[in-house]
Parts: C-alpha cells; sequence; structure tokens
C-alpha cells in the first residue's frame, strides 16, 4: 500500500507554473522541513498517516491552482472565492503561512470583485498574487515529491 501511495505521488504532474525565481532551494528545503516536522507531530510520527496526508496535498493542490488561475482569467469570482477557500485549507494543514495569508487576500479580492469593489488596480495586483501563490506551492510540491522518496526508503 506504501509503495502505491508512493509511485502515485511521484507521477502526480505540477501545474504549467516555471519553478519560482524567488523561491531559492535554503527557502523551499526550510519550508519543507518545516511542513515535515508539523505534519510529523500531528500525526505523532506514523509514516503512513504522513504519506496519505502529503499524497492528498499533491494531488489536489495543482488541480486546485490551476482552478484558481481559470476563474481568474475568465473573471469567475465566484469560482475564484470558492477555490481560493479551499486553498486555504489545504495549505493550512501545511503550516505554508505565506501561502495561506496570500490566498486569503486572493479570497477577498474575489468577495470585493462579486460587490464591484474591486479596482482595476487591484484586480491586476491579483493576478500577481494568484502566480505568487501558484510558484510557492509547486515550489513546496517539488520538494515534498523529494522528501516522500527519502520517507519510502527509511
Amino acid at each position: 500500500k506504501k509503495a502505491a501511495i508512493i509511485k502515485s505521488i511521484s507521477s502526480q504532474p505540477l501545474t504549467n507554473e516555471k519553478k519560482s525565481d524567488t523561491n531559492s532551494e535554503e527557502d523551499v528545503e526550510t519550508m519543507t522541513k518545516a511542513n515535515l516536522d508539523y505534519l510529523k507531530e500531528i500525526t505523532s510520527g506514523n509514516n503512513e498517516q504522513l504519506l496519505k496526508i502529503l499524497g492528498i496535498f499533491i494531488m489536489n493542490v495543482p488541480v486546485q491552482l490551476k482552478s484558481l488561475a481559470d476563474s481568474e482569467k475568465d473573471k469567475d469570482w465566484a469560482e475564484l472565492k470558492a477555490v481560493s477557500h479551499k486553498l486555504i485549507s489545504s495549505v493550512k494543514v501545511m503550516d505554508l503561512k505565506e501561502c495561506e495569508q496570500t490566498l486569503r487576500i486572493i479570497e477577498t479580492a474575489a468577495i470585493k470583485k462579486t460587490n464591484s469593489e474591486l479596482s482595476i488596480e487591484e484586480e491586476y495586483l491579483l493576478t500577481g498574487k494568484i502566480n505568487d501563490v501558484t510558484k510557492k506551492c509547486s515550489s513546496v510540491i517539488e520538494a515534498l515529491k523529494m522528501e516522500i522518496k527519502k520517507l519510502s526508503n527509511s
């Protein structure tokens, strides 16, 4: 069962976004270690449970990130709000505080846009926030895939 989870996780494609230039390998490594320490704590060191949580994150988040970008591109503000809300839960489980804060900004902007309260400038900045969160999450996912391989060998 563990091998099937690892194989499934390792084969998941990332979003089409390029790796972030603003996330150094050291930053991603530090975030990943913190995430894993946090998850090991909440799973009481149970590797199977840890792999399951990581697998869910790795499989679901890229799909949600694509939906986030698509809903912004399509100007579907209700969907943007809904997807950003779902993503907040996902990144919170992984203790990705910076991504969580950015997603809260996106969610708030979607609410404002629904109520016609978002300026053109704010809408332009929204695209940048979506790109930022996509790059950060994608970098973390890459690092987590490597950590999963290490965990499977231990």
